[in-house]
């Protein structure tokens, strides 16, 4: 499907009543309004017979939109250049993961020595958004989101079994920075259970080899979906967008250089507010940390507080030495109190489950 761009450039006064029928079945009624159409011999046909009133604009295609987003200085923060860029990128078909009723997703929240510990479901859910003052990877300043990382239903020999390893690999600096020195950090991982359907687009790249099956799998049914489209220049184009996007949310970013995010949190942004009827609760994509063994999630607030509900947590060291990282469970709590409050439990050292290297 071909979409073409046509603008009203004359007055339609004086002209035939045929004429102005034409414009107003094209939904022109004015100089300088723009209307899409999809490219059929009805709507040619129609802008032929007004074609001293009208003209086709150009439709810029995806590969130059990428180009110039590319060429962008992030450190100036050109937030408005992104959103209208992305805004041009549309009609594209994107992949959907549905997570049901029962999976599980976990959240990592590093502790503080001002905090260290937490109590409440509310500590370790998603940044109250008057403290969300920077961009991540799949949010904006103006909307917060809520990080959690999962793993596949079936998970094959060599892929990681645990989600807080990718959750640790996330957020824990001692695992982020390979240079980082010998030490220990508490994170607490809060467990949250499904309640009813997650709706999320996956960002992946359906050109690239992944480790992990499912995203094997995704995108070899992806691949065929887009063999039954019929348009290979269309194809083309949307593997083009895929693949810049793609690696936009696989960028690792220095400490303090947020403003790099900005194209991925923008799209994420952007896809959510599009989508926002057909409850689409945010999206999932490989982790960077863990070499895109691993998955992350990116849910809003509103599908957190209807659909999500926090079951345990845990409380672990991540303790480094040399190239070494372990984590090290210390407290737990199995029951949440219905206002959301919980109190953690010292683990016995004799029962402390120290988890493999992540």
């Amino acid at each position: 499907m071909t979409i073409i761009r046509i603008k009203q450039i004359r007055s339609r006064i004086g002209c035939p009543q045929k004429q102005k029928k034409t414009l107003d079945a094209l939904g022109l009624r004015k100089i300088g309004r723009v209307v899409e159409h999809e490219e059929n011999g009805a709507i040619l046909g129609m802008v032929d017979k007004v074609k001293h009133l009208v003209e086709k604009e150009h439709e810029e295609t995806i590969p130059e939109i990428v180009r110039r987003l590319s060429k962008l200085d992030l450190s100036t923060r050109p937030k408005y250049i992104i959103k209208n860029e992305l805004e041009k990128v549309t009609h594209l078909p994107y992949m959907l993961t549905t997570f049901a009723e029962g999976k599980e997703i976990e959240r990592a929240v590093p502790n503080t020595e001002e905090e260290p510990i937490f109590g409440d479901a509310d500590r370790i859910s998603y940044k109250p958004q008057k403290y969300n003052t920077d961009y991540q990877r799949a949010s904006t300043p103006d909307n917060t989101m809520f990080y959690g990382s999962v793993i596949p239903e079936e998970i094959s020999e060599y892929e990681i079994s645990h989600a807080r390893v990718i959750g640790a690999a996330e957020t824990c600096e001692l695992i982020r920075d390979t240079n980082a020195p010998d030490g220990e950090q508490i994170i607490t991982f809060g467990k949250w259970i499904v309640k009813e359907d997650l709706n999320l687009i996956t960002i992946v790249n359906p050109i690239t080899d992944y480790k992990i099956q499912y995203l094997k799998e995704l995108v070899a049914d992806y691949r065929k979906f887009l063999e039954k489209l019929h348009d290979n220049v269309r194809n083309e184009s949307l593997l083009f967008f895929l693949k810049f996007i793609t690696k936009e949310f696989s960028k690792k970013v220095q400490k303090g250089e947020n403003y790099n995010y900005m194209i991925s949190a923008s799209f994420t942004e952007m896809i959510l507010s599009n989508f926002y009827n057909s409850q689409i609760d945010g999206v999932i994509y490989p982790s960077v940390q863990v070499d895109e063994n691993g998955l992350c999630v990116a849910i809003c607030p509103e599908s957190i507080m209807h659909k999500l509900e926090l079951s345990k947590v845990l409380q672990c060291k991540v303790i480094r030495k040399g190239k070494s990282i372990l984590i090290n469970n210390e407290k737990y709590c199995e029951s949440i109190n219905s206002d959301g409050t919980f109190k953690l439990m010292d683990i016995p050292d004799s029962e402390k489950n120290i988890m493999p290297p992540a």
